[in-house]
């Protein structure tokens, strides 16, 4: 047997396929662990019932996260992504304290990769509990005003979301648009800012329904050359960490993404980094009607934190701020051009296969690096993800409301693109077409 636990504990251990004894005031450890823990360390104790975890905790939590990381289906979704062991570790650690000196450092070296990875020399990173929704609210609450005109760029799903948004709080919102599986070409937004004034400009840098890419540095051009003082606001949730973008080179103002996909880390963060121009805004700004999405309350937090000096406002998500330290630490470490670049050949490679299986994608012209859409073949319908998944692998319906149930979505970004990953995918598609 691995170990003898308390009852409960015991339970707990049963349920995950771990064999252990129950005891009730002690823990008797053998000299090896056969499979947990790779070496005997008399770091556990227990009394009264309860266990204490001591300096080996990191050792038995690695050790289980590659375990998991080898064991449960390949999550091949556009979000949440595989995340990597060590991230998992770090996860799992018990929590410290959000003014603690330890937690401090990790957030101050998260909120300087993430400037890294945004490209942004000169912007103000921050980094809220929440998914990448959250951005949205965020963009609108601090630096829009009921009535202004907002022009957005509308590549699919989650432009139509966010623009849902946006009218929730009387903005006047202007769309241009183009064919399912485009984008619109950037002589097109070039005669949509020469017919109107727009108080900021929306665009989706890839849209996770149709994964349609959009040309945003020729956008970024436009804007600057056509119409220079409106704002310029990305959503990059499926783009950040996997695809080019430069935010201070493109004139963004406002970059948003979320920790759970090209990012590798678990959801459960937001982060988003605004321009100098929306920093000195801000700061000219009476505060808004929301508590938690008032950036002039988040701003001395984040200013605090980024100098290395913790601060308070409302807690912070500290496991999932060190987790993502360290997801972030391994994009900055390999260099944003190799990680683009990593993602760029592995998606071609993935397309390649697809169109030898006689498979269409949903954007055949834009695709993007870090997903793609596909169309089931004529006969088939959403019961394939689920034939794949019997294959080990879990790929994402689609969710587009035009082609809902016609394709579906595989993710080959993050940690996936340097393990064998999207190779395992492509397997379990080709049995299921198969079966």
């Amino acid at each position: 047997r691995d170990f003898c636990l308390s009852r409960g504990l015991g339970d707990v251990y049963k349920r995950q396929g771990i064999n252990a004894e129950y005891g009730d005031s002690m823990i008797r450890f053998p000299q090896k662990f056969p499979s947990l823990y790779p070496k005997y360390n008399p770091g556990f104790f227990l009394t009264n019932g309860s266990l204490a975890l001591k300096r080996f905790f990191t050792m038995s939590v690695t050790t289980n996260a590659n375990n998991q990381a080898k064991s449960h289906p390949l999550l091949m979704i556009p979000g949440p992504i595989e995340v990597a062991p060590e991230v998992l570790t770090m996860m799992a650690q018990p929590p410290l304290s959000h003014m603690s000196p330890q937690f401090t450092s990790e957030f101050q070296s998260a909120l300087n990769k993430t400037k890294d990875v945004f490209r942004s020399k000169d912007g103000q990173p921050f980094i809220l509990a929440g998914s990448g929704g959250l951005g949205w609210d965020i963009a609108i609450e601090n630096f829009l005003v009921r009535g202004d005109k907002i022009l957005m760029v509308n590549t699919g799903y989650f432009s139509d979301r966010w623009v849902h948004c946006m009218e929730r709080t009387g903005l006047e919102v202007h769309q241009l648009r183009s064919e399912l599986g485009t984008f619109p070409k950037p002589e097109k937004l070039e005669e949509a800012l020469k017919q109107s004034r727009f108080k900021a400009i929306a665009v989706t840098h890839v849209d996770t329904s149709t994964a349609v890419l959009v040309d945003l540095e020729s956008y970024a051009r436009v804007i600057k050359a056509n119409s220079p003082e409106s704002l310029f606001f990305v959503d990059g949730v499926c783009s950040v960490g996997g695809e080019k973008f430069e935010m201070s080179d493109w004139n963004v103002d406002f970059m948003m993404t979320a920790s759970q996909k090209a990012l590798g880390a678990p959801p459960g963060l937001s982060l988003f980094v605004i321009s100098p121009r929306l920093l000195k805004q801000l700061e000219q700004r009476t505060s808004t009607p929301s508590l938690f999405l008032d950036l002039k309350k988040w701003l001395p937090i984040m200013q605090a934190y980024g100098s290395g000096k913790p601060a308070y406002y409302c807690t912070p998500a500290v496991n999932n701020i060190r987790a993502l330290n360290v997801a972030l630490e391994a994009l900055c470490r390999r260099g944003m051009e190799n990680v683009w670049k990593r993602h760029e050949d592995v998606a071609k490679k993935f397309r390649a296969s697809l169109q030898s299986l006689d498979l269409k994608l949903v954007a055949p012209t834009c695709s993007a690096n870090t997903l793609s859409s596909i169309y089931y073949p004529p006969s088939l319908n959403d019961g394939l993800v689920d034939k794949i998944g019997q294959n080990g692998v879990v790929v994402a319906k689609g969710i587009h409301p035009n082609i809902v149930g016609r394709y579906f979505r595989v993710s080959h970004m993050g940690i996936s693109v340097y393990e064998d990953h999207v190779e395992r995918a492509l397997d379990a598609i080709k049995a299921a077409l198969k079966s």
